[in-house]
């Protein structure tokens, strides 16, 4: 059976890839904005999350890596709709996910307003090469990797 190791809220499970849990504090007592090592270097690296304002929009991201100690601005936004700001309580729209002994990553929703998909703008298709609103974002050797999502219905 394929694992996955979920991290939801700041709780930290390994499930069977199709299991779907939420919660609200890791373990060690960190926030799940603290918790991950996306470079690989042994230090949990920082995500930086930025709300855009109104009542259906939008959460931006950047990442600060320990190991080069860059802060990387993601251009997309992730719908909003979460009482009380972002948490990982929405795991179709946005999650932390370590799959088989890898770094996590952050796979996340975008270009969406109140669920619905918007164009996607062409400068992330060339830029990135991405073709749908559901991608994965990861930082293996402190470089930035962003790659389509496929989600299995």
């Amino acid at each position: 059976m394929n694992r996955l190791a979920v991290w939801f809220g700041v709780l930290g499970i390994v499930l069977p890839a199709c299991a779907i849990q939420s919660g609200a504090v890791l373990a060690q007592g960190l926030s799940w904005t603290h918790a991950f090592d996306f470079d690989g270097d042994g230090d949990n690296d920082v995500v930086e999350v930025e709300f855009t304002g109104g009542a259906h929009c939008c959460y931006r991201f950047a990442v600060h890596l320990t190991s080069t100690n860059k802060i990387h601005h993601l251009p997309f936004l992730v719908d909003g709709g979460y009482v009380g700001g972002l948490d990982l309580s929405r795991p179709e729209r946005f999650a932390i996910h370590e799959t088989d002994g890898t770094l996590p990553e952050m796979f996340m929703e975008i270009a969406t307003y109140n669920g619905e998909p918007q164009p996607l703008p062409g400068e992330w298709t060339h830029r990135y090469g991405i073709s749908t609103h559901h991608i994965a974002v990861g930082f293996a050797r402190g470089q930035l990797r962003i790659r389509d999502w496929p989600l299995s219905k």
